[in-house]
């Protein structure tokens, strides 16, 4: 399990104070240490010993221990310290080591964090496993060595890998068709941590891109070291063992490895399995070194085929063009931003909240417009009864002449048994989230109808009718930050004798919290509005209010999830007709989601946002 530390917050229990001289002018000081696993359970450190030593007198030193709640606390003279940690603190092979500045003022309470901000980080779990006789890929050692810095890139719908080459600066190397048609891409740094980049440079010819993440973000991370020739030797050998990165299909970060199958000019084939969302990863040596940027696969139906990278050699000029525009680029980096959540719905839940719902209640998640762009929305639930639907419709006559000649239940035809245990290891499809598709209709062209009219030909030419530039989701009036999402373009060619549509349009994909469409105390569900920018008519703004039906199914359907998840919780029920009624759950405040401050505000009856002119 992949470990990060974090502040928390506790009361900090007592060292014993150092001894001194009586005139000596003393001050107080506090440190707290904590780490928090992937499913956000916190864990303190405990009992880790350390010393703030002296900067004006390497001999004089204030032994200290942190307690079980991984805090300490004590006196020491006034003055500067560099605080040492006796041995690491490890968690899930990685140790944890710091060497900090700390000043003692005479006034107050000095206090300091020890994070993964400030931590020198040593990967040990390869060689603690072989030292139990365990076997372990050599590239593990590496592997530990380079897994912080390398990160998932999304932009648009689709996702890839990046991984940082300069900390000071926030530079992040990928392949340019990552973010291809896109202006706006984001990093997922760890498993709660993501940030909006910049684009700084794309190179279409080689294929790699250079984003930009906020530098204080990344600034406890060790960029990746790019391989460098020696004595006229090359940075990687046929035959050579390398290893891949990368966050492939729905995966979280994975490791790979296979052997340099050749090299050739500005290219590296290996048998190293890559998958779509590897893109822009790298390729590494042994040496936890660089030698390529993993780009494409070469596959057939005749076996798992071969993997492209491409060399390293062609990174260096790019990032050169990259460092050259940094003092021209417009500051506008933030923050952290919400993140997917980290736990899956469990499917005896999905069951027991979908055993007694109705599949007639699907109408509501699909049957909706925004001009010329249909809406559709799926929730883990909506997925279920989707899928019982689908298996009626076609094996529900099988099963009941399995059922006649006594075929036991368990036995029977079911498509549906598809979601089983292990499903959510291979799909995101079971995450607690909204998500939201924007698709654009499709019709016949003027010159078509009017050619079919005066000709008699039965001929339609198509064309789609709108072209999603983005989408925003308003709560009760305020922007709303996706969790991910974005239009992608999709092309059609169909020309036959009845039709042809020749054409291309971006669709929009979109995921939110649950917490987006939260009641208030009293079940009312909130105002959601959507706003579509629409391409094919110079970006104008198509909005649409759901209808609270949609808004409380859509809350509703994550009940179960939440209830099992925070049992010290309750949590309100919307109401499906959207009148007030009294509840005795707490539920949430109407405004407690991840929202943006409003650059665009909502008209009072839920129409087409006005530009904030401020």
């Amino acid at each position: 399990m992949r470990s990060v530390l974090v502040l928390t917050a506790g009361l900090l229990l007592g060292n014993a104070p150092v001894s001194m001289a009586q005139d000596t002018e003393t001050g107080q000081w506090k440190v707290v240490i904590a780490l928090v696993l992937d499913d956000l359970e916190v864990r303190p450190v405990p009992l880790h010993a350390f010393v703030l030593r002296s900067v004006t007198d390497s001999t004089f030193e204030v032994p200290a221990r942190t307690a079980l709640d991984g805090t300490a606390e004590g006196l020491a003279p006034v003055g500067g310290y560099v605080l040492e940690s006796n041995d690491p603190a490890r968690l899930n092979g990685v140790a944890y080591t710091w060497s900090v500045p700390f000043h003692v003022n005479a006034v107050g309470v000095a206090e300091l964090e020890l994070t993964h901000l400030n931590a020198t980080i040593d990967s040990t779990i390869a060689l603690e496993l072989k030292a139990t006789g365990r076997k372990v890929e050599d590239a593990v050692v590496a592997y530990q060595q380079v897994r912080a810095s390398v990160f998932r890139v999304e932009s648009g719908a689709g996702h890839g890998t990046g991984f940082l080459v300069d900390s000071a600066q926030g530079l992040v190397i990928t392949n340019a068709h990552v973010i291809e048609h896109q202006t706006r891409a984001y990093v997922v740094l760890d498993s709660v941590s993501r940030a909006r980049v910049g684009i700084v440079h794309r190179d279409p010819i080689t294929d790699l891109a250079v984003l930009q993440v906020n530098p204080y973000l990344v600034s406890h991370l060790h960029p990746l070291t790019l391989a460098h020739p020696q004595d006229a030797q090359p940075v990687v050998e046929q035959g050579e063992r390398v290893f891949a990165v990368g966050f492939p299909l729905d995966q979280e970060q994975t490791l790979t490895t296979g052997i340099v199958s050749s090299v050739r000019d500005g290219a590296i084939i290996s048998d190293v399995n890559i998958n779509p969302g590897n893109s822009g990863g790298p390729m590494l040596n042994y040496s936890a070194e660089v030698v390529g940027v993993n780009t494409f696969a070469n596959v057939s139906d005749r076996g798992p085929g071969i993997s492209g990278a491409i060399a390293v050699e062609s990174v260096r000029p790019v990032l050169a063009a990259a460092w050259s525009k940094l003092d021209s680029l417009p500051t506008q980096l933030t923050g952290f931003l919400p993140t997917m959540p980290l736990t899956t719905y469990r499917l005896e839940d999905l069951h027991t909240h979908t055993d007694t719902a109705s599949s007639g209640r699907l109408k509501e998640y699909t049957r909706h417009d925004v001009g010329p762009f249909d809406l559709s929305f799926q929730t883990p639930p909506a997925l279920i009864l989707t899928a019982r639907a689908l298996d009626e419709e076609i094996a529900g006559e099988r099963r009941r002449n399995e059922s006649d000649v006594g075929i036991e239940a368990t036995a029977r035809y079911s498509s549906v048994r598809e979601f089983r245990d292990w499903y959510r290891f291979a799909s995101e499809l079971l995450a607690p989230v909204v998500m939201l598709q924007v698709v654009p209709q499709v019709g016949e062209t003027t010159g078509s109808l009017f050619t079919r009219v005066l000709v008699g030909t039965t001929k339609q030419t198509m064309k789609f009718k709108g072209d999603v530039t983005d989408v925003i989701v308003y709560r009760n009036g305020r922007p709303v930050e996706p969790l991910r999402g974005g239009s992608v373009p999709v092309e059609q060619y169909i020309d036959n004798q009845w039709v042809s549509l020749k054409d291309v349009a971006n669709f929009g994909s979109y995921v939110f919290s649950p917490m987006v469409f939260a009641p208030d105390t009293l079940g009312t569900p909130p105002s959601i509005v959507l706003e579509v920018l629409d391409l094919k008519d110079d970006n104008r703004s198509r909005c649409r209010e759901l209808p609270k039906k949609l808004v409380a199914y859509l809350w509703n359907d994550f009940l179960p999830f939440l209830r099992a998840e925070y049992p010290e919780r309750e949590w309100t029920v919307a109401n499906r007709d959207h009148r007030p009624k009294e509840f005795q759950a707490s539920g949430l405040p109407g405004d407690t989601v991840f929202v943006v401050e409003p650059k665009k505000a909502v008209d009072a009856f839920g129409g087409c946002p006005r530009r904030d002119l401020r």
